[in-house]
């Protein structure tokens, strides 16, 4: 389980990192992710 856990933290600091960098080919999900974190938009 804490793989698992560990698994979702790392995809999500993906997706935030695709968000700082102005990546507008991310997907759906990944902006989706963004504003799970609070992000700003």
């Amino acid at each position: 389980m804490a793989l698992g856990f560990r698994s979702s933290l790392n995809q999500r600091a993906v997706a935030c990192v695709m968000w700082l960098r102005g990546n507008h080919l991310a997907s759906v999900d990944e902006k989706a992710l963004t504003i799970e974190l609070g992000l700003p938009t």
